[in-house]
């Protein structure tokens, strides 16, 4: 995922907006991510340090402003944890036979 779009994710998220569902295969080792990687990885890396929070993304909004180019590590314990209890959706895809 270009580093835009992933900006966009984490964005998305503090907003509360939605984002559409992870797709999952189950199988007996590990489940795959059919659809979602990317999202995912986008999630884990901003969780990591990897980058900041770019608070100038359209709608403009005062909140999200304020955490401009902060890092995850940087956000208060209320903000984090408001990003932590977002709420996923996650789809199962089973094969009928």
């Amino acid at each position: 995922m270009e580093p835009s779009k992933t900006k966009k994710l984490i964005d998305t998220i503090l907003r509360r907006w939605t984002i559409p569902p992870i797709h999952i295969v189950p199988s007996d080792d590990i489940d795959e991510v059919l659809d979602g990687q990317q999202r995912l990885v986008a999630i884990r890396d901003f969780c990591n340090g990897n980058f900041a929070i770019d608070g100038n993304i359209q709608p403009y909004d005062d909140f999200i402003h304020s955490l401009d180019g902060l890092y995850y590590k940087d956000l208060d314990n209320k903000t984090k944890s408001k990003f932590l209890r977002y709420e996923i959706a996650f789809v199962t895809l089973l094969a009928i036979t």
